[in-house]
């Protein structure tokens, strides 16, 4: 046994082996970073409306399913109308138009209300917060789960009148959080933020809980002691004093519905009015970092992201944008009254039952099939290639194509999630500590 002092090379060199065969064990990198690859988010494959279409024209939902998304979509319509009318009735202009519906297999047809962008709205609201869903599950899956956590912090129960105000200024602290060397020196970056509100009576008067979720990236591995240290600096700059760290595995832990339509209920008309004004132009879903430069990629290039379900699989793909063709761009209305003027056409979707169809979206319908064929000529072709696609599909067995996830009848439908309750969301220690 050797009994002399070791030099100070051999102690390096016996270093080195030992953190060679830490790495082997710990694929993700050495005891104090994790290697990441880059801050850029990687794009899936893309395909077109033309193989979208192809691919889920005909398809059909079990009779069940169709039956529940029928009853979520008819609730939001009904919140929707009653909360529009509340607002119309303070002098607010909720709806700005309507439009018609048309199921191109089906010949179908509903006509909708067309509603002004506003959070207050469950329609609109579920609209928003299903595009901005789409892209955090995504970045979600593509980042490495270690890495990843969501903060909640709490600005307080602020006053209807203050509210404005007050959003601002949540808003604006927590982009000076992002940027604080504290952070940055131990490798934290917010992602994204949801802002998210509750309603209560004290003193007579209305008060918001305003409070946001924040997906939070992690690029070095602390351990716990300075992890529970960190948490605890943050705490002392961070709005109220007040941190909520949890682990996160869906984007619907994070992106929030700014508010539940329940709510309005505590409110007058006239408070209803009041919330209105206050949001206005506010910013409730805030894409931050990597995040935010990867939706405005996808914007530029006119790209939207869908989850397929490709061999059993399910699969992130982007949707090019759709270009029209000649005659939709340049065949007015034969009628020559602007009646029949179609506006776009959907995805597929079972809209009017069980089969997946695209729609159309028209303006001024006159209520006759034949009469908007008339007024729209190329649509014979179009139709008669998608029929085409759906007797082939119903004629043999089908199981290896390509279907949209939940189209049409997936997240955005249904009721909005609970408020955050930190007893749900709790985790002593959570699995792996950044």
């Amino acid at each position: 046994m050797r009994t002399d002092t070791p030099t100070y090379e051999e102690i390096q060199a016996a270093q080195a082996v030992l953190a060679r065969a830490s790495a082997a064990r710990n694929p993700v990198g050495d005891i104090r970073v994790i290697k990441v690859k880059s801050s850029t988010v990687k794009r899936p494959k893309t395909m077109t409306h033309v193989e979208l279409e192809e691919a889920n024209t005909g398809r059909k939902l079990s009779k069940l399913e169709y039956e529940k998304a029928e009853k979520e979509r008819a609730l939001l319509d009904r919140q929707t109308e009653v909360i529009a009318d509340r607002l119309e009735s303070v002098g607010i202009r909720a709806r700005i138009g309507s439009h018609t519906l048309i199921g191109l297999l089906s010949e179908a047809y509903i006509e909708k209300s067309a509603y002004r962008n506003c959070n207050i709205l469950p329609s609109v609201q579920s609209g928003n917060t299903h595009d901005m869903m789409k892209c955090v599950q995504y970045w979600l899956d593509t980042c490495a789960a270690k890495q990843t956590r969501m903060w909640v912090l709490s600005w307080g129960w602020v006053p209807l009148h203050e509210y404005n105000a007050e959003h601002k200024k949540f808003t604006r602290k927590i982009s000076k959080m992002n940027d604080s060397k504290t952070l940055k020196k131990a490798g934290i970056s917010f992602i994204y933020s949801a802002i998210e509100n509750t309603i209560k009576w004290n003193e007579g008067r209305p008060y918001l809980n305003l409070h946001a979720h924040v997906l939070v990236k992690a690029t070095k591995k602390l351990g716990r002691e300075k992890w529970a240290d960190l948490l605890r600096d943050v705490k002392i700059f961070a709005p109220r004093n007040y941190l909520h760290d949890s682990a996160i595995r869906s984007a619907k832990e994070v992106v929030k519905y700014v508010f539940k339509p329940q709510e309005f209920q505590k409110l007058t008309d006239e408070q209803l009015g009041a919330l209105f004004q206050a949001t206005k132009g506010l910013r409730f879903h805030i894409p931050m970092g990597e995040l935010r430069t990867f939706r405005a990629g996808l914007k530029n290039d006119g790209l939207k992201l869908r989850k397929i379900e490709s061999r059993g699989a399910g699969e992130w793909r982007l949707i090019k944008a759709r270009e029209r063709k000649e005659t939709e761009r340049d065949t007015p209305p034969a009628t020559g009254d602007g009646v029949n003027l179609i506006l776009g056409i959907t995805s597929p979707s079972p809209m009017f039952n069980e089969t997946f169809e695209p729609c159309l979206i028209v303006k001024d319908f006159t209520g006759t099939f034949e009469a908007l064929l008339a007024s729209n000529p190329w649509l014979y072709q179009r139709i008669s290639g998608l029929r085409a696609t759906a007797d082939r599909r119903s004629s043999i067995k089908d199981t290896l194509t390509t279907t949209v996830l939940g189209d049409g009848i997936d997240d955005y439908l249904k009721p909005p999630p609970d408020t955050y309750s930190a007893h749900e969301h709790h985790d002593t220690f959570p699995e792996y500590v950044v």
